[in-house]
């Protein structure tokens, strides 16, 4: 979809979805999480932090969707994300 038929669909303006995708907004409301989560099919927690991270305990899921812990979050998803690749390129030799 375009930046334009997301926010039609959310019913946000497409400056809102340009800023949000370039990083210019960090943070959306919540009202908007929960839209563009109905709207791709994907949880909220996917669309806060672009993880997937299925069912956490609660104080865990607490943890991860503190603002001030998503770039730890992050960092420790992509970290697991190279090591799995190494994994299954050591498999494959």
């Amino acid at each position: 979809m375009t930046q334009q038929e997301v926010a039609d669909k959310i019913g946000v303006g497409q400056s809102l979805i340009w800023r949000w995708e370039s990083g210019e907004i960090k943070r959306l409301r919540q009202d908007k999480v929960q839209k563009l989560a109905n709207l791709y099919g994907v949880s909220e927690a996917y669309i806060a932090t672009g993880i997937d991270i299925g069912n956490l305990p609660g104080e865990v899921e607490e943890w991860i969707h503190r603002p001030e812990n998503r770039e730890k979050v992050i960092g420790f998803y992509k970290k697991c994300k190279l090591e799995e690749a190494a994994r299954q390129l050591n498999n494959i030799k």
